[in-house]
């Protein structure tokens, strides 16, 4: 018999989530294991492209975060083994790549970034991580400052 959960005791209710969170947890940490790597490659507009790629347990030494919910914990793991300096802008919650080692947006172009291959519509905190494999961002130059 299946019970509703708002008519479960607190103590149930509590046990159900602590339950939840225990299979949530092993199931990430099932996919994000020692073998689960990222390639990251940054092409800037005017020098060599930067590529690092970034294992599991050396992105939580990296950044001290575990759990890759979203490619931000990848993106900041990268991000720290290449020692790119970057910053990230914040609009209403949602990450945004706005400089990467001296290269800004603005009018001249902006970054935009794909994972695995596709140009993802998603910001770096709302892209989901499960089954990512590569991410690259690339600098695309304004129609107008094109020569």
């Amino acid at each position: 018999m299946l019970t509703h959960v708002t008519s479960l005791t607190p103590v149930r209710r509590h046990l159900l989530r602590i339950a939840f969170a225990i299979a949530l947890v092993a199931s990430v940490r099932a996919v994000a294991g020692p073998d689960w790597s990222v390639d990251v490659a940054i092409e800037f507009p005017d020098r060599p492209p930067m590529r690092v790629s970034v294992h599991y347990d050396e992105a939580v030494g990296l950044i001290g975060e575990k759990l890759p919910y979203k490619i931000d914990f990848w993106v900041r793991a990268a991000f720290a083994k290449a020692k790119a300096r970057y910053t990230i802008d914040e609009n209403d919650g949602k990450w945004v790549i706005s400089a990467i080692d001296g290269v800004e947006n603005g009018a001249a172009g902006r970054w935009v970034y794909f994972v695995n291959g596709f140009r993802s519509p998603y910001h770096i905190n709302t892209q989901l991580a499960d089954g990512v494999r590569s991410i690259r961002f690339v600098y695309t130059v304004s129609a107008d400052k094109r020569q």
